[in-house]
């Protein structure tokens, strides 16, 4: 048997984007758009459409807004500290 070289194909070495979005917001965009949907069912199954379509509105409108928020400023933004932060050396410790 010959050893060959064979070329190993190792992707586009890239992040995975789609309209603007990047990794995990894309599963956080379906996510929306389908509970959105489901939402959008049973809410017309019990209240009509009268209801439904602007509850669903504003709920996937929200979920929209804070999912871009976070993926502009980050999934685990820092909370900044405002004033003066007095740390007591002299705590006990058990």
């Amino acid at each position: 048997m010959e050893k060959g070289n064979f070329n190993v194909w190792r992707g586009v070495q890239k992040p995975l984007e789609f309209k603007g979005l990047k990794g995990r917001y894309i599963q956080w965009a379906a996510g929306i758009l389908a509970g959105s949907f489901v939402l959008l069912m049973l809410l017309k199954f019990f209240f009509g459409w009268v209801i439904a379509v602007p509850v669903v509105l504003i709920v996937a409108g929200v979920s929209w807004v804070n999912m871009m928020s976070k993926a502009k400023k980050g999934t685990y933004t820092k909370n900044a500290i405002l004033g003066t932060v007095v740390i007591n050396p002299k705590k006990k410790r058990l």
